[in-house]
């Protein structure tokens, strides 16, 4: 029996990560094949579509929604907003945007311009910096020499100085907010996850998402901040940054300056909170689920460790 016909729950870490990868892959041709129509629309107008956030690294579970970002490249005619790519995209299909793919509060698709928007920032809100967005996206239509543009800008603006303190104060912030929740269970105000049960629920904001904004987006973002440093170092070329893994487990491993159990570590704890995003899937209600105690206390002091490390 492979491991696609086992209960993906109960492989092991790298076994995960592969079956993962393999369902990601499915996702993303299926992203494809709903974005065809479209295709046209994106090439005459200089854009590109691509998957950002759990699609991007190969790590979406099915409960969450596709999430596509469009980038348009610099200076060439005028600005494509989200509300056009939307009704273009209801023109085509005879489908609403927001029925298919992930979107923002106002209901519109997630785009930016080269040269114009600082790419770093979401929506061009300089409250919300992730450059991980981009750098760690996968291309689906349209030019992808845009694509391939988009991430060397975000490392450009990452290393540039006008920049550089502010992406990286925001992503330390956003760190020591993941760390104390690894700590303390809570985040944003609720419990996510005590000595023995994760909770999920998404159906109220600000929810509760189980291990995810503790060790899972703690671990994310020391990447982030490590990819900073290798360039500012001198270590790394902005090309060479560019084609980095885009995988969590792939850029622990690619980087080595980590805990060889590291990248297992994190993928027990990805894999927690997928078997509990499962059981919230089919009970869309507040959901519990426990874990083995000694495996938590194993991959947590794992990944704590390497807090402590000096460069992380």
């Amino acid at each position: 029996m492979n491991s696609i016909e086992r209960n993906p729950y109960q492989l092991g870490p790298m076994e995960y990560k592969e079956y993962l990868s393999d369902l990601n892959d499915s996702y993303l041709r299926e992203t494809r094949q709903k974005l065809l129509p479209i295709e046209n629309f994106l090439i005459q107008r200089d854009l590109c579509a691509i998957v950002i956030g759990s699609d991007g690294k190969k790590e979406r579970h099915p409960q969450s929604k596709i999430e596509v970002m469009y980038v348009q490249s610099e200076g060439k005619g005028d600005i494509i907003t989200p509300s056009v790519i939307a009704s273009t995209f209801i023109e085509t299909t005879g489908k609403r945007y927001s029925d298919v793919f992930d979107v923002e509060i106002n209901g519109s698709p997630v785009s930016a311009r080269i040269g114009t928007d600082v790419l770093s920032y979401v929506l061009g809100d300089q409250n919300r910096i992730y450059p991980d967005r981009i750098l760690n996206s996968r291309f689906v239509l349209g030019d992808q020499d845009i694509h391939k543009k988009a991430k060397r800008t975000v490392l450009e603006e990452m290393n540039m100085d006008i920049l550089r303190r502010k992406i990286r104060k925001a992503m330390n912030e956003q760190s020591s907010r993941h760390l104390k929740s690894c700590i303390t269970g809570i985040s944003r105000g609720e419990t996510c996850f005590d000595e023995h049960n994760q909770f999920y629920d998404e159906r109220n904001k600000p929810g509760k998402f189980g291990f995810k904004h503790a060790f899972v987006r703690l671990v994310q973002r020391k990447l982030d901040l490590r990819t900073q440093e290798l360039m500012k170092e001198g270590q790394m070329t902005i090309e060479e940054m560019s084609c980095l893994p885009t995988n969590t487990a792939d850029k622990l491993m690619f980087f080595k300056s980590y805990n060889q159990d590291t990248p297992a570590a994190y993928l027990w704890f990805l894999q927690r909170y997928h078997e509990l995003q499962e059981v919230y899937k089919a009970r869309r209600d507040l959901s519990a689920l426990d874990f083995d105690s000694y495996d938590f206390r194993q991959c947590s002091e794992i990944i704590l460790r390497n807090w402590q490390k000096q460069n992380v």
